[in-house]
């Protein structure tokens, strides 16, 4: 079932056209992965991405017993046993929101988000460790996101403001994986995680009951661990199984500016305070246990439920800040606490790859979780309400060592009533986009 990804024989030796191929998309890697594009609108599995390479993105993530290509390094480490010789592949997307917008007592129209088109790209290369039964690699992606732009709310104090919250998350993820027998192999994989934050609500707005402020700057690093194992019981079987460690990462070094000009606090206008900090932001534990089997020849089929330990992860989130620059200024200024209280998620996934002709497969995929965000903690700037993804796609082998593919995911439409002290009773958030994906790989 799980055939290894083998250079074919024969080859001949690369010539000028291949070398000129290689160099080009070395430097398109490069350059998409050293500028790292806005995610922060299409988060999947709450903060997480569908899926992370294009064969893991179009069968709706359901990855941890098919990893078999580069990305394997992040999404089962244990799947870079069946890459023989080496393999790289870049990826990019762009997402595009159809629909999300807000509506509150203050908002009786829908407010579109104004951060709804965007891109980012991905990167990956791996390969077997000649004469052992050792393979390695490494990938780097967005990891996902989470955050929307509202300008111009109305608000309850009478003002018209902007509000956004805004986070991203990057990971490099290296990774080793020993087959032991042809039927057992099993992987290790680090993390190297980085999250970047901001955040203003109503910064242009001061009164005796509210102070408007701004938040940027922040960010901070966590390291984490993924073990993968995958078992093949039979030549048309595997089962796969990963769990991966929860992450803190303190998000520091920021600067917070708070709107002091209303009388109440003295007039003294915007304050500037440096050494910001925001802590409470953790990435969960995992555990993913999926099957993958073979009814005909020419059809794959992937089945997986992966858990996110979410209650554990997020709760309240704390915004703090000392150092002002305003004299006369409080000295420490901690923001009321933010409640954000997350459930546990349980993510299925259903994928399939069909064998159209022997240069040409076909994908699809179901990804469909629980929500982890209680309607009560829901508002415009954090509602990472997504449940229901679908995918297509399809991958052509252009050559013996070159392949290239696309595919479109589609977010369902989510709809959220809720109640807020800032925006009133039934207030409503509403997502539904679109997230093309291509790439392109080369295994040698």
């Amino acid at each position: 079932m799980t055939e290894k990804l083998t250079k074919a024989d024969g080859l001949p030796a690369r010539d000028a056209t291949t070398r000129l191929r290689t160099r080009t998309v070395l430097k398109l890697l490069l350059a998409t992965l050293t500028t790292v594009l806005p995610i922060y609108a299409i988060a999947g599995n709450a903060f997480y991405l569908v899926g992370y390479g294009i064969e893991s993105e179009l069968m709706g993530g359901a990855d941890a017993a098919v990893s078999r290509d580069a990305f394997a390094a992040n999404n089962n480490p244990s799947g870079l046993t069946q890459i023989s010789g080496q393999m790289a592949e870049f990826d990019v997307a762009g997402y595009l929101h159809l629909e999300a917008s807000h509506t509150d007592a203050f908002n009786n129209y829908r407010k579109p988000i104004t951060n709804g088109i965007g891109g980012f790209g991905n990167g990956a290369y791996a390969r077997h460790i000649e004469g052992t039964p050792f393979s390695a690699g490494a990938a780097l992606v967005v990891q996902g996101g989470i955050g929307w732009v509202y300008s111009g709310l109305n608000t309850a104090f009478g003002t018209r403001d902007d509000a956004s919250a805004l986070f991203a998350i990057i990971k490099l993820a290296p990774a080793v994986a020993w087959e032991i027998n042809d039927k057992l192999s099993v992987g290790l994989g680090l993390g190297v995680n980085y999250l970047s934050a901001t955040q203003e609500l109503f910064p242009n707005t001061s009164n005796p009951a509210f102070a408007g402020f701004r938040f940027k700057g922040a960010s901070g690093v966590g390291l984490s661990s993924k073990l993968g194992l995958q078992y093949r019981p039979a030549n048309d079987v595997t089962i796969g199984v990963t769990y991966g460690t929860q992450t803190s990462i303190p998000l520091k070094d920021g600067t917070l500016r708070v709107n002091f000009s209303d009388p109440a606090f003295g007039s003294m206008g915007v304050v500037r305070y440096d050494n910001a900090k925001l802590t409470g932001m953790r990435l969960p534990e995992e555990l993913a246990i999926g099957i993958a089997f073979r009814p005909t020849d020419r059809l794959l089929v992937s089945l997986e439920d992966k858990w996110f330990n979410w209650s554990d992860a997020i709760g309240t989130i704390y915004l703090s800040a000392t150092n002002p620059r305003t004299p006369g200024a409080p000295s420490v200024i901690a923001l009321p606490p933010a409640v954000a209280k997350f459930n546990d998620q349980h993510v299925i996934k259903v994928g399939a790859a069909y064998l159209w002709d022997k240069d040409n497969t076909l994908y699809f995929g179901i990804n469909h979780g629980s929500r982890p965000q209680p309607d009560q903690y829901v508002n415009p700037i954090f509602a990472p309400i997504q449940a229901r993804h679908y995918t297509f796609g399809a991958k052509h082998q252009i050559d013996n060592e070159w392949e290239t593919a696309g595919g479109v995911e589609v977010l369902a439409l989510q709809s959220v009533t809720y109640d807020n002290p800032l925006f009133g009773p039934r207030a409503n958030e509403r997502h539904f986009g679109l997230i093309f994906f291509a790439s392109i790989g080369r295994h040698w």
